[in-house]
């Protein structure tokens, strides 16, 4: 397995109504049982790559982050990680710092080895800014992260403070400072997959309650 990044230009071939895909280029992680889990692309057409590598000699997955420039070719690559597993989902890049931030689980820095909520920042040369990991005792999941000038937006779940899984919304400025957690909960599961900001600072947050679509605003 490894990471496949690759450009696709629009080609329509005549007498045949409809259009097919080309690759402009590709490129593949080789390495065994990594994955790729989101791809963003910056102003200057720099993409960022994230996903989980497999880490040998401690039997356990780390973090990935790769860039590459817009014509295919990696500019680096990093990975971040504990004993235990590591495991990102999303980013996104500040547009005003140009800093990447990244979301998922940590069981390797969570409480008693349980998974924890992480938050990783990056500068556009892969150096890490500061890792921020929120939870408890129990299992506690960032899934999906947005970003405006001001502030990091996190939504995900939590059964660390609820009685049972329960979506979770943090808020961070960009000085990592927890500004509040919001939890909603009903009596079943509950978990928080997606999150939007629009121009207003309205947050809207998509998932699952008890097995049903849920939009929370």
């Amino acid at each position: 397995m490894g990471i496949i990044v690759c450009l696709d230009s629009v080609v329509k071939t005549q007498d045949i109504p409809h259009f097919s895909s080309k690759f402009d280029w590709e490129d593949l992680f080789e390495t065994d049982q990594t994955i790729g889990r989101d791809v963003i692309s910056d102003d200057n057409h720099n993409i960022y790559v994230i996903g989980n590598i497999f880490n040998s000699s401690k039997n356990a997955y780390d973090v990935l982050l790769c860039e590459y420039n817009s014509l295919g070719s990696m500019i680096w690559n990093t990975s971040w990680g504990g004993e235990l597993n590591d495991y990102v989902y999303v980013l996104d890049i500040n547009s005003t710092s140009a800093e990447i931030y990244m979301v998922g689980r940590t069981a390797s820095y969570g409480v008693c080895g349980s998974d924890d909520i992480f938050l990783l920042s990056y500068d556009s040369f892969g150096n890490l800014q500061r890792n921020i990991t929120w939870g408890g005792e129990y299992s506690d999941v960032g899934y999906d992260i947005k970003c405006d000038s001001n502030f990091i937006y996190i939504c995900g779940y939590t059964n660390s403070f609820s009685s049972s899984e329960d979506i979770v919304v943090l808020k961070y400025n960009t000085s990592y400072l927890l500004e509040w957690d919001k939890i909603y909960s009903t009596s079943e599961t509950d978990v928080g997959y997606g999150i939007a900001i629009n121009n207003s600072n309205n947050i809207f947050i998509t998932g699952k309650s008890n097995l049903h679509l849920v939009l929370i605003s």
